[in-house]
């Protein structure tokens, strides 16, 4: 994850050993996606979290 998207913004580490990465992209993080990485360290999915209307 981190060879293609680069180093998160913040990273959420849960008790079960998985991790969520938050990587905000675009003017302002306009455009935030979220990474869930499972326990074996495989990615799981890549959600985008913002749709940008304020």
């Amino acid at each position: 994850m981190v060879a293609s998207m680069g180093e998160p913004a913040m990273v959420w580490k849960n008790p079960d050993g998985s991790e969520q990465l938050a990587y905000p992209r675009g003017p302002a993080g306009t455009q935030t996606f979220m990474a869930y990485v499972g326990p074996d360290g495989t990615l799981q999915r890549i959600e985008k979290v913002l749709d940008g209307a304020f």
